[in-house]
């Protein structure tokens, strides 16, 4: 088996790794309370309040099983950041709320996250950013489950 140099999926966990760095080291407070996932749950439901957001939506959108979702979504319906609304006409299904805790959160998450992207992204040029967009979305795509995985001979 031949060593790899240099790897996009190493790369890519390695900046993942100094963005929750970043986050953590808000200078002068203490870092946000919960999880990463947790942070990108609430950011999601935040940007997506104009519509019913449900456990399946985060799901496909962060691209986590069942179990992990609801899992932490227990997590924050116990410390009260969302309440699980049922949907009239369908018991089974339950609408994600944001409460008022949560969106006291998500003013300082929102603030310390557009430092970071600012951040990140302050070497690059706008054709380099949309560049980098449109390979994320390559590899994005290629790693999608049922994607077949090329021939290496």
């Amino acid at each position: 088996m031949k060593l790899i140099k240099r790897s996009v999926c190493m790369e890519i966990k390695g900046i993942n790794n100094l963005v929750h760095q970043e986050l953590n080291n808000a200078k002068g407070r203490p870092p946000h309370p919960g999880t990463m996932m947790q942070k990108l749950f609430l950011g999601y439901l935040d940007a997506h309040r104009d519509r019913d957001i449900y456990q399946k939506d985060l799901e496909a959108t962060f691209h986590i099983r069942r179990s992990t979702a609801s899992g932490i979504l227990q997590i924050m319906v116990r410390d009260g950041l969302l309440v699980r609304e049922p949907v009239e006409g369908d018991a089974r299904l339950k609408r994600l709320v944001l409460t008022p805790i949560a969106q006291e959160q998500l003013s300082q998450m929102q603030q310390d996250l557009l430092r970071v992207e600012n951040k990140a992204t302050a070497a690059l040029t706008k054709q380099e950013l949309e560049t980098l967009f449109t390979l994320l979305d390559k590899v994005r795509g290629s790693l999608a489950p049922g994607k077949e995985e090329p021939f290496i001979d």
